[in-house]
C-alpha cells in the first residue's frame, strides 16, 4: 500500500496526488511515467510522475477522471492509500543530459 500523503483537487476532474513510493522516487527521472492501481478491483491506470522528492520518497502523479479506475482515484483523500504502483517505466526525457540553463532558454 502507497500512503497519500497530500489530495489536492486541480480543477474540475482533475486531482493531484503526492504519494509516499521511496523505491519509484529513488529512481525516477522526467518524462518517465508509472502504473496505478487504486485498490484490488480496479484496472491499471498509466499516469505520469509529475514531480518527484528522492529525499522525501515521494512522487507527485495527476490524474483526470475519465473513466471508473480514474474516479476511484479521485476519491482518495490525504491519509488513504493506493493499492500498487508500478515504475518508473518509459523512457527520460531526452532534455534530462541537458544543462538546465540551456532547456530554460527555449520555449516549445
Amino acid at each position: 500500500m502507497y500512503k497519500i500523503l497530500k489530495a489536492q483537487n486541480l480543477a474540475s476532474n482533475i486531482f493531484l496526488m503526492d504519494v509516499e513510493a521511496k523505491r519509484v522516487a529513488a529512481s525516477a527521472q522526467p518524462g518517465q511515467f508509472v502504473i496505478v492501481r487504486a485498490d484490488e478491483t480496479a484496472e491499471r491506470v498509466p499516469l505520469t510522475i509529475s514531480d518527484y522528492d528522492r529525499k522525501e520518497g515521494t512522487v507527485t502523479i495527476t490524474t483526470q477522471v475519465i473513466g471508473a479506475s480514474s474516479y476511484k482515484l479521485s476519491r482518495f483523500k490525504t491519509g488513504d492509500s493506493i493499492a500498487d504502483i508500478t515504475g518508473p517505466l518509459g523512457q527520460p526525457s531526452e532534455f534530462v543530459n541537458e544543462p538546465v540553463e540551456e532547456v530554460r532558454k527555449r520555449k516549445y
